[in-house]
This record gives C-alpha cells, structure tokens and sequence, in this order.
C-alpha cells in the first residue's frame, strides 16, 4: 500500500510506543520545497488523521488500543523541514490541542553501507583505512583508493 503524505485518505502506520501510547506515522520521503501545494496535502493528511483518530475508526481497526494517548508523528525521510512547513506546523498544533492531539517531526536519515563508505572516504581525503584487531593487536589497513 502506498505511504506518503501524498496520499491524504491513508494511514501510513499505527504504532504503539513502549509507553502504550498511540503513534499515528505520517511518512513524508520528498524535499520539503516550501510550495503551497505541500502544505495543502499535509493538512489534508492531518485532517484525515483526526478523523481516524477522534471519529471512532481507530478504535474499530485496533480495540485493543482503546483509550490510549494518541499522537501524530511526522517522519521526513532524509530531509529536514523548511521554515514554512516549521510555521505550519506550530498553526497546526494549537489547532490541534483542541482535540487532545499534537503532531511532531522525526528526521530519519538513513545511511546506506556505501553511503558510509563514501563519507569515511572523504574524512581520509580518499584513502580509506581499516583497523583491524586481531588477537588483541592493532593493525592498521589503507585502500589504494
């Protein structure tokens, strides 16, 4: 199923935290571009996230979650939030306090092996180093690069 804030009549995830709280997971993969249209879609995502939420369906779909807390998380996959999306949020949070509900941002970025090989790379201005520890001894191996 697809994810995303493009996709406004969808759940991304439901999660619950360690605490038994309810985490409603909106997924944002695109650069944040600081368009009107982006804002449009997140608060038609928000909008249906309420509904979910305050009009019953929750509790349909996960009884078992039933009167715990629920909060809205917005991850922003590799990208960080740009000052409008900053200022429609905190718009959107007192809006949404009169429903018992916030919404916050996890910046998740994701680092592929070889992205880290790349940016251990550069550190060494192209050589790339190992240390090895081999039977409590140190060794130290440098790539050809």
């Amino acid at each position: 199923m697809p994810e995303g804030v493009q996709y406004p009549d969808i759940i991304d995830k439901v999660i619950k935290d360690k605490d038994g709280n309810v985490a409603l997971i909106m997924r944002e993969d695109r650069p944040w571009d600081g368009s009107h249209q982006r804002i449009v879609e997140l608060r038609e995502k928000i909008n249906t996230y309420v509904a979910f939420a305050r009009q019953g369906q929750l509790a349909v779909d996960y009884p078992d979650l039933v009167g715990k807390l629920v909060f809205f998380q917005l991850w922003c996959i590799q990208h960080h939030p740009d000052p409008r999306l900053v200022e429609f949020l905190d718009r959107a949070n007192a809006q949404l306090a009169q429903h018992a509900l916030q919404i916050s941002v996890k910046v998740i970025e994701v680092i592929t092996p070889e992205m880290r090989r790349q940016e251990l790379r550069q550190a060494r201005g192209g050589r790339f180093s190992w240390l090895l520890r081999l039977l409590g001894k140190e060794f130290k191996l440098r790539s050809r690069s």
